[in-house]
């Protein structure tokens, strides 16, 4: 995706004088937005279905030149096709703009554009801070700790990737995962006598069934090493020290069971308790002292 939309937006510059094809695309673009009472420009209500199409939200202050119609335009075709092929992998498909530009494909919440009010400033959000130069400089795609997302009303988990021509940042594209499902992956899909937990390589933990309420609490900024209590730090730093594997924690009495996941940077940890190995065990031992 990132790819396409380069090298779309790099073929789109109209020649001066005006031409068939930008008077096409603003034709085009006056087709399917307007603006709205507000002065946000949105997706035109006669020709929106949010099962099947993007919407969109335009700043009302942004000055719409006919470069700024061709690059919602594309963000717009983009985010639909790929936004359809992705939905069984992600919540959503998004691109956006510093500049407040933002074409969006969520089919559970279709109507996000249209809730989202004019005082919208996307710079501010934790998905655009996270992709910055400054905190992003390698400018991969890069995920996001669990964040409350208002308009949606929703707990989320966000990958960005920056896109960047000849070095100016144009804009990111986004998929998110709902904290609803990310937390009943983990807690449904675990083995007996045990519990899954994720967190980050900094502490911040994205996943944890015991601890979600204080997670929330937090606006999900919720650090293991600064709001945990003895046994989570102790987890930590077990993982920490040792990485991939088996870890016996002596002092929980629990084994950890560690993976590394690599593109957001968790770990996910399986915690075990003895218990089920000493109870097994002891079964074993009784129906071999019977035969």
């Amino acid at each position: 995706l990132k790819t396409t939309l380069i090298e779309q937006l790099q073929s789109s510059h109209f020649p001066k004088g005006g031409s068939d094809k930008e008077k096409e695309a603003l034709s085009e673009f006056d087709y399917w937005f307007t603006r709205d009472a507000d002065g946000v420009i949105r997706n035109r209500s006669e020709h929106f279905d949010g099962n099947k199409r993007s919407c969109v939200y335009i700043n009302e202050s942004l000055p719409l030149t006919p470069e700024i119609k061709q690059q919602a335009l594309i963000f717009y075709d983009l985010t639909n096709q790929y936004g359809q092929a992705w939905v069984s992998r992600f919540d959503n498909t998004y691109i956006f703009t510093a500049d407040n530009i933002i074409t969006q494909y969520w089919p559970n919440i279709p109507t996000w554009c249209q809730d989202a009010t004019t005082d919208l400033d996307l710079t501010k959000k934790e998905f655009f801070i996270v992709a910055d130069k400054q905190h992003n400089p390698n400018r991969t795609t890069v995920w996001t700790g669990v964040y409350y997302e208002s308009v949606a009303n929703t707990w989320l988990v966000s990958a960005i990737t920056p896109v960047d021509i000849q070095g100016k940042h144009i804009a990111n594209i986004g998929n998110d995962i709902e904290l609803n499902d990310l937390l009943d992956r983990t807690i449904t899909q675990r083995l007996e006598y045990s519990y899954n937990m994720i967190f980050r390589t900094d502490g911040r933990l994205i996943v944890h069934p015991r601890w979600i309420l204080q997670m929330m609490h937090k606006n999900g900024k919720f650090n293991m090493l600064e709001d945990g209590n003895a046994q989570l730090k102790h987890i930590f730093r077990l993982v920490h020290e040792v990485g991939n594997g088996i870890i016996e924690d002596k002092e929980n009495y629990q084994y950890l069971a560690v993976t590394k996941i690599d593109g957001p940077d968790w770990y996910l940890v399986v915690v075990f308790s003895k218990t089920f190995f000493t109870e097994t065990a002891l079964q074993t031992a009784q129906l071999i002292l019977m035969l």
